[in-house]
């Protein structure tokens, strides 16, 4: 999860899961729908992330880029900055670029995570 420079221009268009670039890793599913450049000149990327139980897809950190996310299954714990919050299906965060963040599913089942970064 991420966004670079210097990435393409995303084209408005709708993206159904099964199109997105799936990118497997031992703690899950990252996928990927949009990444790019947008039609206002910021470089944006959006997306999934399907989490095993008990696993982060990493470490908490920061990032320049602003973002959310939202849980829509499973459950797990949030962090930002220096809190930790209980999280399940419906809960969503922002962070501000530069923000100590961070997700880790402690529950029995796949959490699944979408998100949405861009650069302000």
């Amino acid at each position: 999860m991420g966004a670079e420079s210097a990435a393409p221009r995303i084209s408005a268009s709708i993206v159904h899961q099964r199109q997105a670039q799936r990118n497997p890793h031992e703690w899950g599913d990252h996928f990927l729908y949009f990444h790019g450049t947008t039609a206002n000149g910021r470089t944006a990327s959006a997306g999934s992330v399907w989490v095993k139980p008990g696993m982060e897809p990493h470490p908490p950190h920061r990032h320049t880029e602003d973002e959310f996310q939202v849980i829509v299954e499973g459950t797990g714990e949030m962090l930002l900055e220096d809190k930790v919050t209980p999280a399940g299906p419906g809960t969503m965060m922002y962070c501000a670029g530069n923000q100590l963040h961070g997700v880790k599913n402690t529950g029995e089942t796949p959490m699944i995570i979408y998100y949405c970064q861009w650069q302000a």
